[in-house]
């Protein structure tokens, strides 16, 4: 029984539920790199890629946990997609155990970086590591500098489809590869905006200067809204670019989602829910970046590209959970918090 209860722990400290997002990032390089260049497709690097990718994200939640501790023990309005993964806070674990355990995933995934299929892109897999860890660590600690939206946009969003591209010798530069990055970096940075606005309280009381405490929360709002028109709007600019109409349209797709969120956003009583709904609305438009970008490249893939559908199994696995979890919040009562507690954050 003890044995099961500490694997509980940490499985909820690496918080699974969240590595969803960067094998599709990592995915859409791979998948560019393949359309650019067939014969030079090697699923030995798309593995390998994969399991840096997933380590290097495991790491993040291990370092996050350790270094917002102080931060989530004060957070009363912790939900299943923000505060932590509470293993920390409630007992379940000691904090160097986690630090330890960053460590050690840290270690393998630089160890990972040291082998031949990352010969062509290591320094990109370095960058990842190095600001995947520098997202909550001292000395730079970004986040609590205002600048964790920034650094997530760029990790997650930019670092790893280029190490995903790189590692299969294709162009970073292909326009139609930044064509559907640019909205993907945007929504991103805002989605991450909305997850610091659920802790604004607990980061206030323990001195953490996020972006959403530096601006408040109503310009937090404006902001949001902002950055997804621009993201939308960006889709436009790749047109002229060279992005072809159908991988335009799929990334549209999410449009009347985003457009759902930001009008639910504008009434504060919902924000601690609204994590949820901008973490899908976030990776519905990857999904739809994945596959715009794969019907546009249809007819230059043969039988080996059937194992870049990874990520649409995983997501398809995990599809009913996270439907049923947005069918509870949706039935669920509207939060006692007053609008006008919220917003004088």
């Amino acid at each position: 029984m003890r044995f099961r209860y500490h694997l509980d722990s940490l499985i909820r400290l690496a918080r699974l539920k969240f590595l969803i997002y960067s094998p599709v990032m990592f995915t859409i390089g791979t998948l560019s790199a393949f359309a650019q260049s067939p014969e030079r497709f090697s699923p030995l690097k798309y593995v390998g890629g994969l399991l840096f990718v997933y380590a290097t994200h495991i790491m993040t939640h291990f370092f996050n946990d350790y270094y917002d501790r102080h931060t989530d023990a004060f957070n009363i309005g912790a939900s299943a997609w923000t505060g932590g993964s509470r293993v920390l806070p409630e007992g379940r674990m000691q904090p160097e155990t986690a630090l330890w355990l960053g460590r050690a995933m840290m270690l393998f995934a630089l160890t990972i970086s040291c082998f031949p299929p990352f010969a062509e892109a290591r320094i990109f897999a370095w960058a990842t590591v190095f600001f995947a860890w520098a997202y909550s660590a001292p000395p730079l600690k970004l986040e609590a500098r205002g600048l964790g939206e920034f650094t997530v946009a760029l990790v997650l969003n930019t670092l790893v489809p280029i190490l995903g591209c790189s590692m299969q010798g294709g162009s970073i530069v292909d326009p139609h590869f930044l064509g559907v990055l640019a909205p993907l970096v945007i929504i991103e940075y805002v989605r991450m905006m909305v997850m610091n606005m659920a802790d604004v309280e607990a980061d206030i009381r323990v001195g953490k200067t996020t972006l959403v405490v530096r601006l408040g929360l109503k310009r937090a709002i404006v902001v949001h809204r902002v950055g997804l028109a621009l993201a939308y709007a960006t889709v436009l600019i790749a047109l002229v670019w060279g992005l072809s109409p159908l991988t335009a349209f799929c990334l549209w797709i999410p449009l009347p989602f985003g457009y759902w969120l930001c009008k639910r956003l504008a009434h504060p009583v919902w924000i601690s829910d609204n994590p949820f709904w901008a973490s899908q609305h976030n990776g519905l438009s990857m999904l739809m970046g994945l596959v715009g970008l794969g019907l546009h490249h249809w007819e230059r893939f043969d039988i080996r590209a059937l194992l870049l559908t990874y990520p649409l199994v995983v997501i398809l696995f995990v599809a009913p959970k996270m439907i049923a979890g947005g069918r509870i919040l949706l039935s669920a009562p509207v939060p006692t918090v007053m609008a006008e507690e919220r917003t004088a954050a």
